[in-house]
């Protein structure tokens, strides 16, 4: 394998297997041809990781002050029951809610209330980033239930 790590050029075997062995010692091997349908879904992959990635970018430039560390968010989400996001109705129905408040208190109650609903959120911007992740997700998820159903025909 090929890696610049410590200006090696390449990744010696055997540290390779360390890399990838469990506690045990023993390493697994997952080879692509092993996935049923690999073939089918891996431009749909491809497709959206290089979409999902492109919008990381964008979003991290537009909302860079309410960006999150995402493993952080991740092991929330996996030790909470609180929901990850909300809808985007959800989320027009409270900017609709807040906008039509008068007082600057009340805004802000109303805005800590919503988000302590979901895990993690510390700013609204957070919540429209989460938004938009489930909508690219169930993206994802539609394109490669269409393949799975053309698999099984």
């Amino acid at each position: 394998m090929i890696s610049h790590e410590r200006g090696k050029d390449s990744l010696e075997y055997e540290v390779f297997l360390k890399i990838a062995a469990n506690d045990d010692g023993k390493f697994f091997w997952l080879w692509r041809s092993s996935l049923d349908g690999y073939a089918q879904c891996n431009r749909i992959w491809h497709r959206w990781l290089n979409r999902t990635l492109l919008w990381w970018h964008r979003t991290l430039l537009r909302y860079r002050s309410a960006w999150v560390n995402s493993f952080a968010v991740c092991d929330a989400l996996l030790t909470s029951t609180k929901p990850f996001a909300p809808t985007r109705e959800e989320l027009s129905k409270h900017h609709v809610e807040v906008k039509d408040l008068k007082a600057a208190d009340a805004k802000d109650k109303r805005r800590r209330e919503f988000l302590e609903k979901y895990v993690e959120a510390k700013a609204i911007a957070q919540l429209r980033i989460r938004v938009e992740f489930n909508e690219l997700l169930t993206g994802l998820k539609s394109e490669l239930q269409q393949v799975s159903i053309k698999l099984g025909e």
